[in-house]
């Protein structure tokens, strides 16, 4: 029977709220002031493009070739500009990891045209997640191909904090699996690679608990930070930046965090 309805459409929601007044706290914590803004544009070396299309990075490129988990590479400012004015400015970091994801949905900014918007993936394991799309300006289409299409995706999670994992959940988790062992009958316990994500208060934002794969001090022209490669889901590993101001813990290999992130994301280009 033919049907109207194309299960495979991406479906689109249209919002007019959404803004980046937070998101500036991944560098410089409860710190942040609009002198730091200031500071950190006036700090660039290329002057910013008055596009929406145009990406501005810094010359802070991590490359060392004996770090290969480390992967981000470019760390950058964009703004979007509508009605003469600056609407929307935010930082940005892109990496070299890509992961292969379908999407969802997807929820775009009207207020700012629909050229910036939150994007609803799938990992193969099943995990959802949201991610604000970094080159949604320049790859809406590309994003709305379909539900059935698989992304290569990179994402990047920029911490409001990260800390030690707390006791406590690891000993509700253990109690959770014996529960279940004794009404199975299975003996069921925790994997040595465990970690997990819990949704955030915004639908680009995620709680998890993670193991460090790799970390490396990483210089910003007005923020100091570490970037991680970090387990979050099964193999779903992916990268993050920390500034010094929003670590809570020491950094070690192998080691178990949790912390709260906002996710960003590009499309790998073909």
């Amino acid at each position: 029977m033919f049907s109207f309805f194309n299960k495979n459409k991406i479906k689109v929601n249209k919002v007019n709220e959404g803004s980046h007044g937070d998101h500036w706290y991944v560098l410089y914590g409860d710190n942040f002031e609009t002198e730091n803004l200031v500071t950190l544009i006036r700090n660039m070396k290329q002057d910013l493009e008055e596009s929406i299309d145009q990406f501005n990075y810094s010359e802070n490129i991590a490359t060392d070739a004996n770090t290969k988990n480390l992967l981000i590479d470019n760390y950058g400012i964009r703004k979007v500009i509508h009605d003469n004015g600056i609407v929307s400015m935010f930082p940005f970091f892109k990496g070299k990891l890509y992961n292969k994801f379908k999407i969802d949905s997807i929820t775009e900014w009207a207020h700012v045209d629909g050229v910036e918007a939150i994007v609803n993936c799938v990992y193969e394991n099943g995990c959802a997640l949201g991610f604000f799309a970094i080159d949604y300006a320049t790859s809406s289409d590309l994003y709305k191909k379909g539900k059935d299409v698989e992304h290569e995706i990179n994402l990047v999670g920029l911490a409001y904090f990260l800390k030690d994992t707390e006791d406590k959940f690891f000993e509700n988790m253990t109690k959770i699996s014996e529960q279940v062992s004794e009404l199975t009958g299975n003996q069921i316990g925790l994997s040595q690679n465990f970690n997990c994500v819990f949704p955030g208060n915004a639908a680009d934002e995620i709680s998890f608990v993670g193991r460090i794969h790799d970390f490396k001090e990483y210089k910003l022209s007005d923020a100091e930070g570490y970037i991680l490669s970090v387990s979050i889901s099964g193999d779903l590993m992916i990268e993050m930046f920390v500034a010094k101001v929003n670590l809570e813990t020491t950094l070690e290999v192998g080691k178990y965090i949790q912390g709260y992130v906002w996710l960003q994301g590009n499309l790998k280009k073909s």
